[in-house]
């Protein structure tokens, strides 16, 4: 058997946390399940993902600011993946708060199609 990846959900609904594991169980990975950014600040670090799949609109802080410490961290940054209603298009995004000049390496605008969520991480994983 191949290599296990890791993923990261942030996502306070757990409806949509359900879709997105459900989604991505063909692939070989764990999903893991943060729901808010102080989960997801001790979750992260611990478990090193290989992809976190963020929405911006958290109950306990912005998505950027989870961003902007995720990016702090020393020995852990993995591929962002944004899925969230608070955006626009399919371009990368770029947040620019602080000294950070963090590159979004997908969006996806919610309501969203499970198969371009799948695409989208399998491609970053190598795997597509």
């Amino acid at each position: 058997m191949g290599s296990l990846y890791h993923v990261v959900s942030v996502e306070d609904d757990g409806g949509i946390f359900a879709l997105i594991e459900a989604t991505l169980r063909p692939l070989p990975v764990q999903c893991h399940h943060a729901r808010n950014g102080e989960e997801a600040l001790r979750l992260v670090p611990e478990l090193k993902p290989d992809v976190v799949v963020l929405d911006l609109g958290l109950p306990d802080m912005g998505g950027w600011d989870l961003l902007d410490q995720l990016d702090a961290l020393d020995d852990c940054h993995p591929d962002v993946v944004v899925l969230s209603a608070l955006v626009e298009g399919g371009r990368p995004v770029r947040s620019t708060r602080g000294t950070l000049n963090r590159v979004i390496d997908r969006v996806i605008t919610k309501p969203f199609v499970p198969a371009e969520l799948r695409h989208n991480v399998s491609e970053l994983l190598g795997l597509a």
